[in-house]
């Protein structure tokens, strides 16, 4: 009796030892640099993770940057290949080629990126056809960037907040927080046992229109909340 007890011990300990050990996950974020975006644009995908469960310390980051180079990018690929990761998350459109193009058997959830299909990440917006799936920046959003610029007459118009802090006139720019979190959303689904090509990529149509600095009182907030699957093409702003 008394060793069929330390048998069924052992066995609840190895068992418990395995759930655990399954539970723990690794996930590699590249991000091609240190901009503003890209770093709001991860912490929308942390706080995601974490409201499905994937938070640290059950999930551990092994985060990296390419400091804009895509020599270095392509150096940290290689050892996101040589680590055992359950997931890996790109920001940026040149961090998100350079993964896609090695690594064929671990998911790849993108954001920051401006039309993947054009960029040949993802065969189309429906599904990607491969290991990639994420949250865009720009596609059917071009005509609402146009369309704004147009009404509010002006000439200067970008899509990226630091060039509005440059001295660009108008920035008509995507929510990064916001395009992260629609990423995160898509990470939790794949942590859960989806599969990237049957998740359509989505468009964050949460936009900012400003016309300041972001630390002048001045400036204008515009957001439309609104976020859609492949397929929708109303562009009105609500």
């Amino acid at each position: 009796m008394k060793k069929f007890l330390v048998s069924a011990v052992v066995f609840l300990t190895l068992s418990l030892f395995s759930i655990e050990a399954q539970a723990q996950r690794k996930i590699g974020v590249l991000m091609f640099s240190e901009e503003a975006r890209y770093i709001e644009a991860e912490n929308g995908i942390k706080d995601k993770l974490r409201e499905g469960g994937f938070g640290e310390p059950k999930t551990t980051f092994i985060v990296e940057q390419a400091g804009g180079n895509k020599a270095r990018a392509a150096e940290l690929v290689q050892k996101f290949a040589a680590e055992k990761l359950d997931l890996i998350i790109t920001l940026g459109t040149s961090s998100t080629i350079a993964v896609s193009r090695e690594i064929k058997d671990v998911p790849i959830v993108f954001s920051m990126v401006y039309d993947p299909v054009e960029a040949g990440i993802a065969k189309d917006w429906k599904s990607s056809g491969n290991n990639t799936t994420g949250s865009n920046l720009v596609n059917s959003q071009v005509s609402v960037i146009v369309g704004m610029a147009t009404k509010a007459k002006v000439i200067t118009i970008t899509h990226l907040d630091d060039l509005v802090e440059k001295g660009v006139l108008l920035g008509v720019c995507a929510n990064s927080y916001s395009v992260g979190q629609l990423a995160g959303e898509k990470a939790v689904k794949i942590l859960k046992g989806g599969k990237p090509s049957s998740i359509p990529n989505r468009i964050c149509k949460k936009i900012r229109c400003d016309s300041e600095p972001e630390d002048s009182p001045k400036r204008p907030v515009l957001d439309s909340a609104q976020s859609y699957e492949d397929g929708n093409k109303d562009n009105k702003v609500n």
